[in-house]
């Protein structure tokens, strides 16, 4: 897809982009996506002083299925619930603030089994204004773009790549006043080579966010990473992140409980699938004893390929489509509690007008089954349901002439 500045256009690889973008940035040119006929309207963003290439808020699905920044339509997307309201982009700073249902820092001695939760919504309820734990999670794998697939981007992604992007997607992001970035620690690869290096990066970034303690309130970080292990005996409980061998965060009592019963389908998934990834997100304190506390967290299932999934025939939806090289958006929840039906995937090689996929589980009830009904009926896009208690996979949608495997 090319780019139009001005009155030329530029492809969105072009080598020479960052300069343009500059430019048009400091002469205040707006950009637009000539991935349709008339062009969509977009922005450019001074991050930490880059430039990036931006689509304007709320135009996402306004861009063709083929662009890299289509975004699917509200009602298959939990992002459409807290747009605007708990993530708050502004098109003319680059900025967006983010409204947290979850604390970045705690008042005086109270330890991390006072606040600390592991809970999710278990009713048909939401609430967009501030965006949870598994929201914020879901924010920054979207805006990494791990929640896209394509078949180039087979056997491209690890550890590295997930961080890099993490980071980038990070950048730019505020919450009451205060750097997403400056407060989020992702562990770098780990290399016995580069062993004394990494660790003297991350006490430094501990250091700049705990050492910064002034008065009763103390600031807590973010932490997201790969889970190793997951342990209790009799001097406490305890998870052990993928990258870094030497740190260990701790789980107060009740939070290991919650932990354990909130998400014993995500452990379980994980322990099934031995080629899948489980990640934990969640803030953490470190005490005056020097060791980390877990406040609040959460643990989301990811495929091979990075890829989020809520039940294991979802994951076999996700094999089927990447082995088959189709191109697809994740649907991510955010806030969307999961006794409300969203749709599974969206396919964007089936033409002009994408597909969106419907896993309905076992569990579903009448109540579940007509909200997928009034989905489809609801949503300009094409639909496919799989009843997974009844039948087997059908038949996936097929793929246009005109796209490319």
């Amino acid at each position: 897809m090319k780019i139009k500045i001005a009155a030329r256009s530029f492809s969105r690889d072009n080598v020479e982009l960052p300069s343009i973008l500059a430019d048009a940035y400091v002469n205040r040119v707006r950009p637009f996506c000539l991935c349709t006929k008339d062009g969509v309207a977009m922005y450019i963003a001074k991050i930490n002083g880059s430039f990036h290439l931006k689509r304007m808020p709320n135009s996402g699905s306004s861009h063709s299925a083929e662009c890299a920044s289509y975004e699917p339509p509200p009602e298959v997307s939990g992002f459409a619930e807290v747009a605007g309201r708990a993530v708050q982009e502004d098109s003319a700073t680059g900025e967006t603030v983010l409204k947290l249902d979850f604390a970045l820092s705690k008042t005086g001695k109270r330890g991390p089994n006072a606040e600390g939760s592991a809970s999710e919504e278990t009713s048909a309820k939401s609430d967009g204004n501030k965006l949870s734990m598994r929201g914020l999670a879901h924010y920054l794998w979207s805006e990494a773009g791990f929640n896209r697939w394509s078949p180039r981007m087979s056997g491209k992604r690890n550890w590295s790549v997930i961080r890099k992007y993490l980071y980038e997607a990070a950048a730019g992001k505020n919450s009451k006043g205060n750097a997403l970035l400056r407060q989020l620690y992702i562990p770098e690869t780990f290399s016995v080579d580069r062993k004394d290096a990494i660790e003297s990066n991350r006490r430094k970034s501990f250091h700049e966010v705990f050492g910064s303690t002034s008065g009763k309130t103390k600031p807590l970080m973010l932490v997201l990473g790969e889970v190793k292990e997951m342990a209790s005996n009799a001097l406490g409980h305890r998870i052990t992140i993928k990258h870094v061998p030497d740190l260990v965060f701790m789980l107060a009592d009740d939070i290991a409980k919650r932990v354990t019963k909130t998400y014993t389908d995500e452990i379980q998934r994980r322990a099934a699938r031995a080629d899948s990834h489980l990640i934990v997100f969640g803030t953490f304190e470190r005490s005056d004893s020097g060791v980390l506390w877990f406040h609040e967290i959460v643990l989301i299932n990811l495929t091979n390929e990075w890829i989020p999934f809520e039940s294991m025939d979802e994951h076999l939806l996700l094999d089927e489509l990447c082995r088959s090289k189709r191109r697809f958006i994740k649907s991510l929840r955010f806030n969307l509690p999961k006794l409300r039906p969203l749709s599974s995937v969206v396919l964007t090689d089936t033409g002009a007008v994408s597909t969106a996929l419907y896993v309905v589980p076992d569990t579903a009830n009448d109540d579940y089954l007509q909200g997928v009904s009034e989905l489809v009926e609801g949503s300009e896009l094409q639909s496919w349901i799989w009843l997974s208690a009844v039948d087997s996979m059908p038949a996936l949608p097929a793929v246009s002439s005109g796209e490319q495997p």
